[in-house]
C-alpha cells in the first residue's frame, strides 16, 4: 500500500504528539496496521533525509523493489515508515532543567 500525504499528516500528529517513541509506534500500528513501521537507532539513518522532523524524532519513508529497501521522499512510492529518536535530545531532557542545575534563577533551593 502506497502512502499518501494524509498518512504524513497523521504520522506528524501521532509521532510528534506521543509521550514516547514506543507509544507512537503502538498508536500508529493500531491506526494503520497495513503500513509497516520500523524503529531504528538514529545513527543508522545518518546521511538520509527525513520526510518529517519532529523535534528529536524523525520519520523516514521507505520503499522496496521486493528485495531491497531504500529511503524515498515520495509518499506515493513508500510502503513503510522508519522512525528514529535522537537520544541526546529526548523530550524529557528538553522540557526539564539540565542535570546539576538549580530549579531557581537565584541559585537558592527550589520552592517547596
Amino acid at each position: 500500500m502506497a502512502l499518501t500525504f494524509r498518512h504524513l499528516r497523521t504520522a506528524e500528529e501521532v509521532v510528534g504528539g506521543a509521550a514516547s517513541l514506543r507509544e507512537a509506534v503502538a498508536r500508529w500500528r493500531t491506526q494503520h496496521p497495513d503500513v509497516r513501521t520500523v524503529v531504528v537507532d538514529a545513527m543508522d539513518m545518518r546521511g538520509e533525509t527525513p520526510a518529517l522532523q519532529l523535534g528529536a524524532r524523525n520519520v523516514y519513508l521507505a520503499a522496496t523493489n521486493g528485495h531491497c529497501w531504500h529511503v524515498t521522499q515520495q509518499p506515493e512510492d513508500a510502503t513503510a515508515l522508519i522512525l528514529t529518536q535522537d537520544e541526546d535530545e529526548t523530550p524529557a531532557r528538553i522540557a526539564g532543567p539540565q542535570a546539576g542545575t538549580s530549579a531557581t534563577s537565584d541559585g537558592g533551593a527550589p520552592p517547596t
